[in-house]
């Protein structure tokens, strides 16, 4: 998305947001994500273990949705990367 160089981002939740934001907020969570789930994945650790130590994340916990979805987002990413390796 970079790369097109936006005016505004149209992101499926939230509201319309520059390029900038949406990567101060989304790209750095998602980046996160990614990360931390695979360094989990490297040192074999579980799915449960791995929901539990990254259910805190301060940097992202001021999103709308943080909350709700945090968890699930860790699971998610956790499952997709165990497949992908």
């Amino acid at each position: 998305m970079t790369a097109l160089a936006p005016q505004t981002v149209v992101p499926g939740h939230g509201r319309v947001c520059s390029l900038k934001q949406a990567q101060q907020e989304t790209g750095n969570y998602l980046d996160w994500l990614i990360t931390r789930v695979g360094e989990a994945l490297d040192e074999w650790m579980e799915l449960d273990e791995t929901v539990r130590t990254l259910s805190a994340a301060p940097p992202f916990e001021h999103l709308e949705h943080f909350e709700p979805w945090h968890r699930a987002n860790v699971n998610r990413t956790y499952l997709q990367l165990e497949v992908n390796r």
